[in-house]
């Protein structure tokens, strides 16, 4: 008889594996396990074995980095960011090391000094003012006795010279107090202050020269020089002009 009685034929793999209903026995040695035909290595460890730092502490590079302000691994600070230049390696396009922008300590000199002695001009020529206003009369009954002492016939006044008084008092208070502000936008670096503070020092020196006589004024008129030359020297040219320093 035929073999068709033995039942159907069981399907056959081209590719001479196992068949999908064979049940799966050890892989012949040198070749790939049944379920990975290409031969990778489990998923999750591409190199093989067991995991990386399996039940161990990761490597210290593998901890954060430091933050700013605290020390690196090597006792570095991070307290300054480093400067970098277009280049990140802290020069400039033409590989000069970057230089200091930090205000020059003559600025700061001749803001301090002008905002000391036109604090203290304004502080007093304000008192004199208010003094002046207060006690009105008893200032008038002192002009016109000087007046009468110099035998004057004009019809200049003691009111006329009170009101000539009052408002070079109230001028030179309001110009100690824009020579402050001048003083405190020149040390924010504006260049305009500047020049106006210079301008200012200046007249300031020229009227304390005038007033020498009195050995106050003298300390006035060197403040002035002092605050002139201040603004000129130390670097401040290129400070002002925004010209970083080298």
């Amino acid at each position: 008889m035929s073999d068709s009685s033995q039942g159907p034929t069981p399907p056959q793999n081209p590719y001479g594996g196992q068949t999908p209903g064979d049940t799966p026995g050890p892989a012949p040695q040198g070749q790939p396990p049944v379920g990975n035909p290409y031969g990778h290595p489990p998923a999750g460890n591409p190199y093989g074995g067991q995991a990386p730092y399996a039940g161990q502490s990761p490597p210290p590079y593998a901890q954060a980095s430091p933050q700013p302000g605290q020390p690196g691994p090597y006792g570095s600070p991070y307290s300054q960011p480093a400067q970098t230049g277009p280049l990140g390696d802290g020069l400039d396009m033409y590989g000069r090391p970057l230089g200091n922008d930090k205000r020059p300590g003559t600025v700061t000199a001749a803001g301090w000094t002008t905002l000391v002695f036109s604090g203290l001009t304004a502080l007093l020529f304000g008192f004199l003012t208010l003094a002046m206003l207060v006690a009105k009369d008893e200032v008038l009954d002192e002009i016109d006795r000087a007046i009468a002492d110099q035998g004057a016939t004009s019809d200049f006044n003691a009111e006329d010279a009170f009101g000539i008084v009052l408002v070079v008092m109230v001028v030179l208070t309001a110009w100690c107090v824009i020579a402050c502000l001048l003083a405190v936008f020149a040390m924010r670096r504006s260049n305009v202050s500047r020049i106006l503070l210079v301008i200012s020092a200046c007249v300031s020196a020229v009227l304390s020269l005038l007033a020498i006589g009195s050995g106050i004024s003298a300390v006035w008129l060197l403040a002035s020089i002092a605050v002139v030359i201040l603004l000129f020297t130390g670097g401040a040219g290129d400070w002002f002009a925004r010209r970083t320093r080298y």
